[in-house]
């Protein structure tokens, strides 16, 4: 206080009148330019920080009770036109005998945050919006945006966790990065004045990254599928899917887009054989389009033997070659909600894990081949980094296998 006092003694008498008539001056001209009375209770105000009017209508001999709402208008002029047209809806609707809602529900600014990722069209604003339709609009649809706090995210996940097994890391995190969004738009728009805490709301699942079956656990799990295929002989989804585990198992392809996306015409047959990967996690990134080989120098391999030409002879083909020429833009594999069918076989089989633990399986083998990182993050689509991060375990085993060699060797 004393250091205040030093500073303004400084100025004289006059020079502290003028300064502080200027601050008045800017501060109501700041408000000024922030909010606007148009008169019969209708008031346009500017939140901090956004661009856009709203409007707050006030007009409690006709039944209304500070009822706010977002013109969605930059321009002050189209602002005044959109408030008044507003007030006018809302004297038609209770003169009607329509109830006026309270205020405005999750439902609508959640739609208009999926226009937005579809408009941005990023390749994870897909998952984004399967998140808002799957599990934050059956819950918080019709509930009142300004009504959603702390409590209300916590009973969220309590009510997930009901029906689920408890969400990994990533879902959660997935999840509250869309909320937030939808939130962050509300209260841009003058509906909500702060956005819930979504620290600590659920218990979430260690997931180990990289789990992968051992040799005779994958001959056991495709012995399983063989028998559960031929439970049901005339299902033909299910020979597809033995040869789908299969094209897993083989290359190392994600599940899902990834693999389901994979059409004849992506197998370009030169000195080496090759899969072009266009669909997926890496879609719209410097990965897609990545070549996976399949055979080295044309030979025979495994995934022609046995997923690629089973494959032609399902869809009435003799060879891949004539399924190239005539059908090469259908897809290998015609499948829906393969993890579905997973899950199905699994429970009735009683087999552990997932079908990405195919992909685990795959790096795993080939780092302790002895393959070079760099050439099987290219062929899988993933960093060098990541690898060496994720699949540590498999380096680890490798140099230690090693070791045994070279000891046995000694003696």
């Amino acid at each position: 206080m004393s250091d205040l006092i030093d500073v303004l003694s400084k100025f004289s008498v006059h020079d502290l009148a003028r300064m502080l008539a200027e601050r008045i001056e800017a501060d109501s001209q700041s408000t000024f330019k922030n909010r606007h009375d148009l008169g019969g209770g209708i008031t346009l105000f500017k939140q901090k920080g956004s661009s856009r009017w709203h409007c707050r209508v006030h007009q409690p001999a006709d039944g209304i009770h500070d009822y706010r709402q977002s013109t969605r208008k930059l321009d002050l002029r189209d602002a005044t036109s959109e408030a008044h047209q507003i007030a006018l809806m809302l004297k038609i609707k209770l003169s009607s005998g329509v109830a006026l809602k309270k205020g405005i529900t999750f439902k609508t600014i959640a739609n208009e945050i999926v226009q937005f990722y579809l408009k941005r069209s990023k390749p994870i604003d897909t998952y984004y919006i399967s998140l808002i339709k799957n599990h934050l609009l059956p819950y918080f649809g019709e509930q009142e945006i300004a009504s959603i706090n702390d409590r209300s995210v916590r009973l969220f996940w309590n009510k997930y966790c009901e029906t689920h097994d408890a969400p990994g890391k990533s879902l959660a995190n997935s999840i509250h990065i869309v909320l937030r969004r939808i939130l962050l738009e509300a209260k841009e728009q003058a509906l909500i004045s702060s956005i819930p805490d979504m620290s600590n709301k659920v218990e979430t699942k260690n997931i180990i990254k990289g789990e992968c079956w051992e040799p005779n656990q994958i001959k056991t799990i495709f012995d399983k599928l063989t028998k559960w295929q031929s439970l049901s002989p005339t299902n033909t989804d299910r020979v597809i899917f033995n040869l789908y585990c299969r094209f897993l198992y083989l290359t190392g392809i994600r599940t899902g887009n990834e693999a389901l996306g994979v059409r004849w015409d992506d197998l370009k047959t030169e000195k080496d054989y090759y899969l072009k990967v266009r669909k997926g996690k890496m879609e719209g990134t410097i990965k897609e389009g990545r070549e996976m080989i399949i055979s080295r120098s044309g030979q025979e391999s495994k995934v022609i033997i046995e997923v690629m030409s089973p494959l032609a002879k399902i869809q009435g083909f003799e060879k891949i070659s004539e399924a190239k020429a005539k059908a090469p833009s259908q897809c290998l594999f015609e499948l829906k909600r393969p993890a579905e069918i997973w899950r199905s076989f699994a429970d009735e089989m009683e087999v552990e894990g997932t079908l990405y633990w195919f992909r685990h399986t795959y790096i795993t083998n080939e780092i302790l081949r002895g393959e070079p990182l760099a050439h099987i993050a290219a062929q899988v689509g993933n960093s060098v980094k990541m690898i060496e991060r994720h699949y540590s375990h498999a380096t680890m085993r490798r140099i230690r296998t090693a070791e045994l060699d070279r000891n046995k060797k000694d003696k």
